[in-house]
C-alpha cells in the first residue's frame, strides 16, 4: 500500500508541474512519494530489514491530504491500523 501511495504522490506532483499549483504542491507530493517508497522497500524482501514500523510516515500520509490526494489519507490510516495489530508485531519480532 505504501509502496503504490508513494507511486502515485510522485506522478501526482509530476502532474502538477504542468498546473498552477507548482510551486505549493509539487515539492510536497514528490517529498512525500519519495519518502513512502524508501519506506516501502525496507519491507520487500523475504526476511523483512525493518524490525519495526515508523508511525512517522502514516502521519506524513495522512498530513497529505493537504495537497488533494484522498487516496493517501486512507493508507495513512490503514498503515496506522495494521501497526497496531498484534500480528503485525510478532511478525516483525521474529
Amino acid at each position: 500500500m505504501t509502496l503504490i501511495s508513494g507511486i502515485l504522490n510522485c506522478l501526482l506532483g509530476f502532474f502538477y508541474i504542468l498546473g498552477c499549483w507548482t510551486i505549493v504542491f509539487t515539492p510536497l507530493c514528490v517529498a512525500l512519494g519519495v519518502v513512502e517508497i524508501l519506506y516501502a522497500v525496507k519491507f520487500l524482501p523475504d526476511p523483512v530489514k525493518s524490525r519495526q514500523l515508523s508511525a512517522v510516515v502514516p502521519i506524513l500520509q495522512i498530513a497529505g491530504v493537504v495537497v488533494c490526494n484522498p487516496i493517501c489519507l486512507v493508507v495513512g490510516i490503514l498503515s496506522l491500523v495494521f501497526a497496531t495489530d498484534p500480528e503485525v508485531k510478532a511478525y516483525l519480532a521474529r
